[in-house]
């Protein structure tokens, strides 16, 4: 089961350092998500960080910034897919702009698994359980349903929302490609970079436990 980071939605002084420390310790996929940031926030954040990282960074907003920094990709929020990217032609024209970059979309019910699947290297199913950094979002999906949608989607899914280490074997048992980490990297008493090392080990665990069974 793989492992995706969010930034933290406040800025934190110290994240650029904590995010380079994740990197330099096998983190592969960051997703910059900072709503109240403006395009030069995210510059100065993004110079930050060193170019050789630049490549494992999915963006949210200000998408012409994944082309100036070589980023990874671009996240499709709902406003993008309703106003930027909602037909064909739109989206092709992203394409030619963009080339092959990543792009990624987050979904809140479940038969939306299985919109334009050709489009999207991955997506998020949220919120799964009640999210630490934003306790009035708690999760919407029965277990059954999450079992049959990820057993018959062919997008790669990964949950987010309320995600700690205590959730991870519930996750697997689902069937989902991973987890995304967003409070549990940023609103606990650890320090970002423990919390996200503390994470890969319960991973590792997992995955160690998963082939004693079989």
């Amino acid at each position: 089961m793989k492992l995706i980071v969010f930034s933290s939605h406040s800025n934190i002084h110290s994240e650029p350092k904590q995010v380079v420390r994740m990197f330099e310790h096998g983190l592969e996929t960051l997703h910059l998500r900072k709503p109240n940031s403006s395009l030069k926030d995210l510059v100065e954040y993004l110079k930050l960080i060193p170019s050789e990282y630049h490549n494992r960074i999915v963006i949210h907003s200000h998408h012409k910034l994944a082309k100036k920094f070589n980023l990874k990709g671009v996240h499709f929020s709902k406003v993008h897919r309703d106003k930027s990217y909602n037909t064909k032609l739109k989206y092709l024209s992203f394409r030619l702009r963009f080339g092959n970059i990543l792009i990624t979309r987050s979904c809140h019910k479940i038969y939306k698994l299985q919109e334009n699947i050709d489009r999207y290297a991955y997506v998020f199913l949220s919120p799964m359980f009640e999210t630490i950094s934003k306790k009035s979002h708690s999760g919407l999906f029965s277990e059954r349903h999450i079992k049959k949608a990820l057993a018959t989607t062919k997008n790669k899914v990964y949950a987010l929302g309320g995600i700690d280490e205590s959730k991870f074997k519930d996750l697997y048992d689902l069937g989902f490609e991973g987890a995304a980490l967003l409070g549990a990297i940023w609103n606990t008493d650890k320090e970002p970079f423990n919390a996200y090392l503390s994470a890969v080990e319960a991973i590792k665990d997992l995955e160690r436990e998963q082939t004693l069974v079989y």
